[in-house]
This record gives structure tokens, sequence and C-alpha cells, in this order.
């Protein structure tokens, strides 16, 4: 296998969280070429990348497709090794395409799969299937933690770093010159709680009059979010801008972050906005505490404590010159989790998967 290994994934996700997540694997000296089955290409720009593209459709013909899709080109392609990132439904295509195929699997866990799916009436066939898998990444120590007490192998575990390209996500406007401008990026769904996020800037503009804030991304929530901005009147002061390419100009323009979900990975906007000096305040969900040391760089608040939120805001916008020392700080999370971090620990689990030889038996008549 050694630095042709031929890894074919299939994965859904946003474009930009795809790539985002697949360049670490692309730049891995020990692949030689990546098979992508999706319904669209990626905006990755690599010889090693080949893209198989199954188009839309309703959900179980387009899973089927998927699926046929994935074995024949792991087939024909003599591929290596299966990636299945996010587990439901990607990555269990992924372990059957290794069941079928004899091939190792990694399988990747990067939010919601774990804080709802494994927990699920269905989750001890989850977590069945991570113990049969060659290899699981996680996004920090509280998930990996978790998985070992479910009899998966601590071996088997790797913490794999949501990086970002550092180069892209950084900027020279200084903390005093955007200290009363906060940010949400996000999807707009029930579980990201924006609506605590519109009560802490109510709260913050009976004090700050000038202050704003730019809530960037779309989704179901955001005629209901509207309105609500309406009722607590701040709806001049909230911008609504929708999805945006250019994410990383918003974070050089704003001091603070507001994160108020109630279940998460470790999110991606939380390491682009730290890199950019954009200070986060967030609920301690999924595997935040990795990366905000409360106090530090950041600060972390009980889940649905938009109250606590709201005095950490205040708290910083009140001394500009903590919010600046703690801008500094959050930046120096560029260093864990550039891509260099992981592609080295996938230069690691792909070297491991090719010196084990690894391969998948046949499957078991039951997974208990």
């Amino acid at each position: 296998m050694m630095a042709n290994t031929k890894i074919l994934s299939i994965l859904r996700l946003s474009r930009r969280n795809a790539a985002t997540h697949l360049t670490p694997l692309v730049l891995s000296g020990e692949v030689g070429q990546l098979h992508v089955v999706r319904e669209e290409p990626l905006g990755i720009e690599s010889e090693k990348v080949v893209y198989h593209i199954v188009g839309r459709g309703r959900r179980f013909p387009r899973l089927l497709r998927l699926f046929r899709t994935g074995l024949a080109v792991s087939r024909a392609q003599s591929v290596d090794v299966l990636v299945g990132l996010y587990l439901i439904p990607y990555g269990l295509l992924a372990w059957l395409l290794a069941r079928s195929t004899g091939r190792p699997v990694v399988l990747g866990l990067l939010g919601t799969d774990f804080n709802v799916h494994c927990f699920a009436w269905y989750g001890s066939l989850l977590r069945a299937i991570l113990r049969r898998a060659d290899a699981v990444t996680v996004t920090g120590k509280a998930m990996l933690d978790q998985l070992a007490s479910w009899g998966v192998a601590r071996g088997k575990l790797r913490v794999l770093p949501h990086a970002v390209d550092v180069e892209r996500f950084r900027s020279e406007t200084p903390a005093d010159d955007r200290g009363l401008h906060l940010l949400y990026v996000g999807r707009l769904i029930r579980s990201k709680r924006v609506d605590l996020a519109l009560r802490v800037f109510a709260r913050v503009r009976e004090r700050f009059e000038e202050a704003r804030l730019t809530v960037l991304g779309d989704g179901p929530e955001r005629t209901r979010l509207e309105g609500l901005a309406r009722e607590l009147g701040i709806r001049g002061s909230v911008t609504f801008a929708g999805y945006r390419d250019d994410v990383e100009r918003f974070y050089g323009e704003a001091g603070v972050l507001l994160l108020a979900s109630e279940r998460e990975g470790l999110p991606l906007v939380l390491i682009e906005a730290m890199s950019c000096g954009c200070v986060p305040i967030s609920t301690r969900c999924g595997t935040v505490e990795d990366l905000i040391e409360s106090g530090k760089n950041g600060f972390l608040v009980e889940i649905g404590d938009w109250e606590a939120m709201a005095g950490r805001v205040l708290e910083l916008l009140s001394q500009p010159g903590r919010l600046a020392a703690m801008s500094k700080a959050a930046v120096q999370v560029r260093e864990r989790y550039a891509y260099a971090s992981a592609v080295a620990t996938w230069d690691r689990i792909l070297s491991e998967i090719r010196r084990s030889g690894a391969s998948v038996p046949p499957a078991p008549r039951s997974l208990g």
C-alpha cells in the first residue's frame, strides 16, 4: 500500500465541510488516490481525487445508488481502504462495502452521529459496528473515553483534529476595532439554539447600543428567528446574512463568537473563528472543552444558560484589554489545528493498517 494507497469515501456533508474534512486525507503521504462517491463534486483540486457522482433524488434510491457505485468502484479500482465520515448513513455504507469487499474500514464520528445516534434505541447496533471497524476517529478525548467504555479498543481510536486552512483563516484587524461586533455561524436549526444567541444579544444591546450581531447560515429556523429578533426589538441591529463562502471576512471583523448549541462534536466554526482572533463564548457541549480554556481563550457556560453567556459578553466588552488578550490567546489554536496535524494523524492510521495487513472477515451472524 505504501504511498499509493487507494481510498474510497462515501460522504455527504455540506460542500465546504466535506472539502475541509477530506483535504488532510488528500495531503497524506500514504494516499495515492482518493475516490469520492457523493451527489456533487467538492472544491478540492488534486490529481489524487476522482469523483463518482450519483446525483440527487429520493433518500432510499439515492443511498442504494451510492452503495452500488461504491461497490463497483471498490472492485474496479482495487481500493485498499474504505473511509466513512459521519456514521449515519454514510459510515454505515462504507462499513457494508468493507464487509462486501473484505477491505479495512475507518469510521469517523463528527458530532450528531455520536451525540444522538449512538445513544438512540438502535445505538447498540452502531456501537457493535464501531467495535468491528479497523480504526475509529473521534473529535476529542471525551468522545474517545465514551467509545472505549462501550468496548471499542483504545488501540483503534484516534483523535482526528478538525483541521482548517490557517492561511485562509487569519485577521489583521485589532480586537479593539471589532469588539462590539458579535457573530453566529452555523445552520439555523433548533439544536443550535440561535434563539438564545439572540436573547444574549438583546441583553448586550441594553448596555451597548452600538453593538451589532451577524448571523451567518441558513435553515428551517430562519423565519422564526427573524420574528424573534423583531419581538426582542433588535431586528435593526441583527444581520441575517445567509450562507456565505467568504466566512473568513466575517470572522476577521467580529470580536466575539456565540455558540449556544445543545450538542456538537468539535465545531469547525470554533477553530476558524479562533484562528482569526474571534473570542468564542460557548456552551459545554461535545468536545469543545478540548479547544476552549475558559477564561483564557474563550468562555464556557452550561447548556441553556443564556444569561451566563450574556454576562460573559458584557464582561469582555467592558474590558477591552481583556478582550484583546483573549483574542491573542485564541489565535494560538492555529498551531494545533492546522492541516498538518490532521495529515499526521491520517499518516499514522493508514500506515498502521498497512503494516497490520488488516482486512475485514466475513460478516458474523449477529452483531450483538
